[in-house]
């Protein structure tokens, strides 16, 4: 959260949440004060608190992870979803974290 705000951007969406169960999401809506398209409406740029925050962990469940971030009217989103295990998590995608350029 704090890169978000040290760097002027701004983020809509939750860069972690539950998929089973669907009942927990990270703190989202951040800086939202920057999105202009929201000025009309009083009150809609607050920060969204966290949704159920405290979680115990455990095997079985499975999360997403939705890293992202934007400025002006530019967005970045990368993801990746896991399942907890009493070891390692599975790890469900082997998409790149490396930011990939098409011409």
């Amino acid at each position: 959260m704090q890169p978000i705000i040290d760097h002027d951007c701004w983020n809509l969406t939750p860069m972690i949440h539950s998929i089973n169960p669907l009942m927990w999401v990270s703190q989202m809506g951040i800086n939202l004060h920057q999105m202009e398209r929201l000025a009309p409406y009083p009150g809609a740029n607050r920060p969204i608190p966290h949704a159920a925050a405290s979680l115990d962990i455990q095997p079985g469940m499975s999360f997403a992870f939705e890293p992202n971030v934007c400025r002006g009217n530019h967005r970045l989103n990368v993801g990746g979803a896991a399942i907890v295990t009493d070891g390692d998590p599975e790890i469900l995608n082997n998409l790149t974290n490396r930011l990939n350029r098409v011409n």
